[in-house]
């Protein structure tokens, strides 16, 4: 597939750019110190944000005056971050800076099924075994699975939160890399702990305990998709993981670690022809919010692939992703809680250009996350 979104010849004068994608951030809702800090150190790229008329006007009238008085003019300004920079937009803007700096490569693309990105898995912990999450005319069931121990089958809880959404997509890219279903994991998940840069002590609420649990809970689930084509309704099962190999544990102790598992072979198929590519940096950053992850994956899956425009009403946003709202006024904390996963997300996805408006959101044309492979 060719690029779409050529780098193009930078403008006469690159002040003109960098200030003008310096207000563009200030837009997406960044302090005005990062924005200022990420125009400066980013190499001019006409996809990130292209100079415009207005921009070259804006400059004049700053060097007439000797300030930038000129405001944002995107009209897609999302909630502003107030106070003080916390760590994790700390986190989130230097992701920023070193993605539109360099697009991703070797082991920071990871994949995603591209089902998964319309119809995210549990945010929030489950209560019993079955999970369902439906949007238009596609729905998933994920149902909690049994793990063998050497004795006897154990039940494990339906995965939830933002831990499987970062260990799927690196699953899929290993899967992808080695051109084979058959994946090691490694002795234990302390190297990726480390990679996430969070505890890897064990413990009850430990860090490496957590991810266990959850690396448990995900290879063990059942997946089940349901959609429609044309007048046919169809069930398919796509479970992920079809064999694991873990160390056995004496006594009383859980599980180990899975060394070894398995993709089924419907998943393995529908991975190498479905797999939506993302960086791996932009869901690191975003850890801790499953919500702003999703909103991440789904910019990811559909801003490249629209012609034109797309306006999505918040009801629309609401039926995909709202399901654990449910409180007095569901949609109304729905829409708080989706405007600042989503400026988070574009805050990792500079290329995303996305709008606010009257009643929802206008989806752009948009550079995927992961640039297209010249041919």
């Amino acid at each position: 597939m060719s690029n779409r979104f050529p780098v193009g010849d930078p403008p006469g004068d690159l002040r003109v750019w960098r200030e003008g994608y310096r207000r563009y951030l200030i837009g997406k809702g960044m302090p005005s110190e990062a924005a200022s800090d990420i125009a400066t150190k980013v190499p001019y790229r006409v996809d990130l944000y292209p100079a415009t008329d207005h921009d070259r006007r804006s400059s004049a009238m700053s060097d007439d005056t000797g300030s930038n008085i000129v405001q944002p003019t995107l009209g897609n300004t999302l909630t502003p971050i107030s106070g003080s920079t916390t760590a994790r937009m700390r986190r989130l803007l230097e992701a920023s800076s070193e993605i539109a700096a360099e697009p991703p490569s070797g082991d920071n693309i990871v994949f995603l099924h591209s089902t998964m990105c319309q119809l995210g898995l549990p945010r929030s912990e489950v209560e019993g075994s079955v999970f369902e999450r439906q949007c238009g005319n596609k729905a998933l069931r994920m149902t909690a699975g049994y793990l063998w121990d050497g004795e006897r089958f154990v039940l494990q809880p339906v995965p939830y939160g933002s831990l499987p959404r970062l260990i799927l997509p690196r699953i899929n890219a290993a899967a992808k890399r080695l051109g084979s279903p058959e994946i090691s994991l490694g002795r234990s998940g302390r190297e990726l702990l480390r990679t996430l840069g969070k505890d890897t002590s064990g413990g009850k609420k430990g860090g490496y305990t957590m991810l266990k649990r959850q690396m448990l809970a995900l290879v063990a689930s059942r997946l089940t998709l349901g959609f429609n084509t044309g007048e046919r309704a169809v069930t398919r099962d796509s479970s992920p993981i079809e064999q694991i190999e873990a160390w056995q544990v004496k006594g009383d102790q859980p599980l180990d670690w899975p060394q070894l598992i398995t993709l089924s072979e419907t998943y393995f198929k529908e991975l190498t022809e479905h797999a939506v590519p993302l960086d791996w940096r932009a869901l690191k950053a975003l850890r801790g919010s499953a919500l702003a992850m999703d909103v991440y994956t789904m910019l990811a899956e559909r801003l490249h692939r629209i012609s034109g425009r797309s306006l999505v009403y918040w009801s629309n946003f609401f039926e995909q992703f709202g399901q654990e709202y449910q409180g007095k006024h569901p949609l109304e904390d729905f829409k708080r809680a989706f405007r600042l996963a989503l400026r988070d997300a574009l805050t990792v996805y500079p290329h995303a250009r996305v709008k606010k408006v009257t009643g929802g959101l206008l989806l752009l044309p948009s550079p995927p996350p992961v640039p297209y492979k010249e041919k």
